[in-house]
């Protein structure tokens, strides 16, 4: 379970945490649209139409709750948003290199690289190791 902070998160987390539930709201809405075309007669069969659609809702879910957790500076969140930043990184290569979809890859790689910037700041370390009760230096390097 995540552990609640007495004190706010800093700016960065909050902002991070807003990104993150986007994030997870874009898959739920991503899983309910292939579900929608699974139903009008997309291309694949039943199954893959809804399977796919029961991935992308279910890891929307849990991406929205994370980015939810950090936004209430719950430090649980954290680790769902940066793996989720670093699996979106090769996604957006994808689309600018393999795909006529630029706009979307440099989209979704500068928000990852963003995320990620914004979740690994010095204030943002020094935030998640409060709960260690370890001393970040001035430093921080």
């Amino acid at each position: 379970m995540a552990q609640v902070s007495s004190a706010v998160g800093p700016r960065a987390i909050r902002a991070a945490g807003a990104v993150v539930a986007l994030q997870g709201a874009a898959g739920i809405a991503a899983g309910l649209a292939l579900a929608v075309r699974t139903v009008i007669g997309g291309h694949e069969s039943a199954t893959v139409g809804y399977g796919t659609a029961a991935l992308f809702a279910v890891l929307g879910m849990g991406v929205a709750i994370g980015g939810v957790a950090l936004i209430r500076s719950m430090r649980g969140g954290r680790g769902v948003a940066v793996v989720v930043q670093v699996v979106l990184l090769p996604v957006a290569w994808s689309l600018l290199t393999g795909s006529d979809q630029v706009l979307a890859g440099l989209l979704v790689g500068a928000l990852a690289v963003l995320t990620l910037a914004l979740l690994l700041c010095a204030p943002s370390r020094r935030w998640m190791a409060q709960q260690y009760d370890v001393a970040a230096s001035e430093d921080d390097g």
